[in-house]
């Protein structure tokens, strides 16, 4: 299967490159020429034919990385892994990926060609052997998508502009090691080759967006949708990036996100406009398209807004949000003992607090969670809201009733609907939370050899 594979794929890197005649000698050298199979076995790597020295001075332009064949293989795999994370599934590719390197000429691009063959899918990516690391994850992270889309149809979806730079953004800026590997350089003594892995993810992958988009405006959603190749190149592909980062960032933190994200990557094939599979996928948070234009416009107000050069990691804010949803009280077995500090939720103070004793608490809260909101990170900007949202409605809403000094109420406490349903929506809110608890950091790894 492998070797009919290499075949076909260096078949295809000969008779696809222009429109002359092959000559028996050309494809019996594509076919003999060296291929590097990927650990999962989907991505096939062929090298660039053998030349004299580079065609552009590689070394002089620091922002390209050298793309050595094996390396490669393992760095799309890394690639594809961290996208696999971000859709929240595993691999279950059906479909074979070509990636043709060829000696780098100059500005170029990497391109991307589907090619159906029966009921089979073959991907044709052409990439220069010196590219800059942005490009090559873009390039592999819409290839995986494509693949992913295709597999229920005969005819290759087209992927929005915004779906893929947001995501292949969101993976740099995530990933707990690095993407796309460096050929090893000699730095001289007795270890003279070295390599050294990220190690953790950066406390905020909006950091540098938010940054930069204080420069440059945000893109509406009608800019997003329908980008044009001149959003590409200069202050235009910045914004552009940083502001399909933020729309797809998110939309992956919205009330099962990361599942609809799924599903409408699953509806692309079925729809002619992402938008129709867009609001399939999404329909528990947008009902049409003036809902989606009305949030996005909110969320770049809120996201500008916020000074995130002030705000605490994701960890840290986690435990400053832990902390506010808790009320530390005083508890006694008897008048006698000393007594001993616990904490309580908010179900338990609206469950069984008394009204005296429950508002002004609750209030409290409130504020702090808005003071909170300016200070954690973006992945939990909406939580907070929605905390801070359900108290609120709770507080506007309740009948405290008339109560005395004392802290009696003349009537005594219910759980009406109104609590029933704040509590149900308390519930909702924690097992989001319980969601983006942080986990341990991964330790340090240097691999050194």
């Amino acid at each position: 299967m492998l070797l009919r594979l290499t075949i076909l794929c260096a078949w295809l890197c000969v008779f696809t490159t222009g429109a002359r005649a092959v000559s028996p000698l050309e494809f019996k050298r594509a076919i003999t020429a060296g291929t590097h199979e990927s650990l999962s076995g989907q991505f096939i790597v062929h090298d660039a034919p053998p030349v004299f020295g580079y065609l552009v001075d590689v070394d002089r332009l620091t922002n390209l990385v050298r793309l050595d064949p094996t390396l490669l293989a393992v760095s799309i795999e890394r690639i594809k892994s961290a996208v696999l994370e971000q859709l929240g599934t595993h691999d279950q590719w059906r479909d074979h990926i070509a990636i043709n390197l060829h000696h780098i000429q100059g500005n170029e691009p990497i391109t991307i060609t589907p090619l159906r063959f029966d009921r089979d899918w073959l991907y044709r990516v052409d990439v220069p052997d010196a590219v800059e690391r942005p490009q090559l994850v873009s390039a592999i992270a819409e290839v995986v998508l494509l693949e992913i889309a295709n597999r229920s149809t005969a005819k290759s979806v087209e992927l929005p502009a915004w779906f893929v730079q947001g995501l292949a953004r969101e993976i740099q800026c995530t990933a707990q090691y690095e993407l796309v590997i460096d050929p090893p350089k000699r730095v001289g003594g007795a270890d003279p080759f070295r390599y050294v892995f990220n190690s953790g993810r950066r406390a905020d992958p909006l950091a540098q967006a938010h940054e930069e988009l204080r420069t440059v405006p945000p893109l509406t959603l009608e800019q997003l949708s329908w980008p044009g190749d001149w959003k590409f190149t200069g202050d235009a592909a910045l914004a552009y990036g940083c502001s399909a980062q933020l729309f797809y960032h998110d939309l992956l933190n919205l009330p099962n996100g990361r599942a609809a994200m799924r599903a409408f990557l699953g509806e692309l094939p079925q729809h002619l406009n992402w938008q129709i599979s867009f609001l399939t996928a999404f329909h528990n948070n947008f009902a049409s398209q003036r809902e989606l234009e009305k949030w996005w416009a909110l969320d770049v107000v809120q996201f500008t807004g916020r000074d995130l050069t002030q705000t605490w990691p994701s960890a840290e804010s986690w435990n400053k949000l832990d902390q506010v949803l808790r009320q530390s009280v005083e508890i006694r077995s008897n008048l006698k003992d000393q007594p001993l500090r616990n904490q309580v939720s908010l179900a338990t103070i609206i469950h069984d607090w008394d009204a005296a004793h429950q508002k002004p608490v609750l209030r409290e809260k409130s504020q702090q969670l808005a003071i909170l909101r300016a200070r954690v990170s973006q992945d939990l900007v909406y939580l907070v809201d929605d905390y801070r949202r359900v108290i609120d409605s709770y507080l506007n809403k309740k009948d405290f009733g008339v109560y005395i000094p004392l802290g009696k109420t003349l009537t005594p406490p219910a759980l009406d609907n109104i609590a029933r349903n704040a509590l149900q929506q308390l519930a909702v809110l924690e097992a989001r939370r319980e969601q983006l608890r942080p986990k341990a950091a991964p330790a340090v790894a240097v691999i050194t050899r």
